[in-house]
């Protein structure tokens, strides 16, 4: 996680920018099957410094742990307990990967090289691969979360996007 986090550090403008965009992406921006609509940093600090405490991950959490979340603004243990459950679900089949200025989640199948792409009328990007000596074709390797382009949110910045046709093969 710590590695993570310093692959954040680099990408965003500030350390609360980076948290809040590693705790989202580390849960693909949902908690309990719903989409977050509220800061969910405290939970990852709550889930990081629970795992600092620890020695080994296996549940029950110890009465210190508990103790220790509880002392943190806006968590109570379930809460960090959802957290920490969502995050092995969501990192269980994905990888974190980072381009020039986002940090994302993608199918673990994902190789260097790779391509995310946003497709007209798709709710989430998807990560393409080239198709060898064929200009615009691809094969599609699966869906991605990328913090800052979900919903919309890479149309609603300002700066040019460019738009093509491309090939799946």
């Amino acid at each position: 996680m710590a590695a993570c986090l310093e692959t954040a550090q680099q990408r965003y403008s500030s350390q609360d920018a980076a948290i809040d965009a590693l705790s989202r992406t580390l849960i693909a921006n949902t908690l309990k099957s719903q989409r977050c609509t509220s800061g969910v940093e405290d939970l990852y600090r709550a889930l990081k410094a629970t795992l600092a405490h620890r020695e080994s991950e296996d549940f029950p959490p110890t009465l210190e742990e508990k103790e220790l979340v509880s002392t943190m603004t806006n968590v109570d243990w379930i809460d960090a307990t959802d957290y920490h459950l969502a995050v092995e679900n969501a990192c269980r089949t994905r990888v974190f990967f980072s381009t020039a200025s986002k940090i994302g989640l993608g199918p673990s199948g994902m190789q260097l090289g790779d391509m995310v792409y946003i497709i007209r009328n798709t709710r989430t990007p998807f990560v393409l691969r080239p198709v060898g000596g064929k200009p615009d074709h691809f094969r599609l390797i699966g869906e991605t979360y990328v913090h800052g382009v979900m919903c919309g949110e890479a149309f609603r910045s300002s700066g040019e996007h460019e738009f093509k046709n491309v090939y799946l093969d």
